[in-house]
């Protein structure tokens, strides 16, 4: 499906359609306030906004959107219902023991416009690694590490 036209349903669409739909592997970040937090990865990564209100976000990147290639953002009072909520709670930093990982999203651009954005932390500036990827380690304002990287010598 055109990716155009995959944002517009994106925009627009049920939950419960949208839940149908999913396929392969997602991404649910938890947050205080969507509202504050989607725009800011959407800034730091120049990803596309598709959705976004107090309560839940819906973000993608270039021309790659289908229905298993989200980042999904849940405030977390919209998230009390799933067992999960009772592990995390009010604890700082969240996040802690996973890498989010941005494959072909420049490091060196992430890194720029996370020096300017509001609470974001680099840990590790753009570095060529043994692994064939130049990456960057980056803290957001609520303690998730992204790791955006780009394949060396393309």
């Amino acid at each position: 499906m055109e990716a155009i036209k995959l944002n517009t349903i994106l925009a627009t669409i049920e939950p419960d359609d949208l839940g149908k739909n999913l396929v392969g592997f997602g991404v649910n970040i938890i947050c205080p306030n969507p509202l504050i937090y989607a725009p800011s990865i959407a800034r730091v990564f120049s990803l596309n906004l598709i959705r976004v209100d107090e309560f839940y976000a819906i973000l993608t990147w270039d021309n790659n959107a289908n229905f298993g290639n989200l980042i999904q953002v849940h405030s977390d009072c919209s998230y009390k219902k799933t067992p999960y909520c009772k592990y995390f709670g009010n604890s700082e930093p969240r996040g802690l023991g996973v890498e989010l990982r941005l494959f072909n999203v420049s490091p060196d651009k992430s890194v720029e416009l996370a020096n300017i954005e509001q609470g974001w932390q680099v840990i590790q500036s753009p570095t060529d690694k043994e692994h064939g990827l130049r990456e960057a380690f980056l803290l957001d304002s609520i303690g998730f590490c992204w790791v955006p990287s780009v394949p060396l010598n393309v």
